[in-house]
């Protein structure tokens, strides 16, 4: 005798009335401590002024400033890409799937 495959039953999908809007776009990040992310900022600025005391140029110190920082910048608004690198899609459940 064959077997019999079951389907779920289908949930009707219920649209958006007007007025009512489905959210869909990213996921929020990680929240970010501000605390953190500023002492790496003086870390930068005490190392700077240690090289600058101990005999380096003043314009070397502020262009190696200006480099260490926006590479720090750049690293915090375009992160390594890859997989799972990017932020996630804050798309709704799919309901009703078949199953076998």
């Amino acid at each position: 005798m064959p077997k019999k495959l079951k389907k779920k039953a289908k949930k009707t999908e219920e649209l958006p009335e007007e007025g009512e809007a489905q959210q869909v776009g990213f996921k929020p990040g990680p929240e970010e401590n501000k605390d953190t992310e500023w002492e790496k900022v003086d870390a930068v600025f005490a190392k700077a002024k240690e090289s600058y005391l101990n005999g380096s140029t003043f314009d070397d110190v502020i262009s190696s400033l200006i480099a260490t920082l926006e590479e720090m910048r750049s690293l915090k608004t375009e992160p390594m890409g890859g997989l799972g690198a990017g932020p996630e899609m804050n798309l709704p459940a799919q309901e009703g799937e078949e199953q076998i």
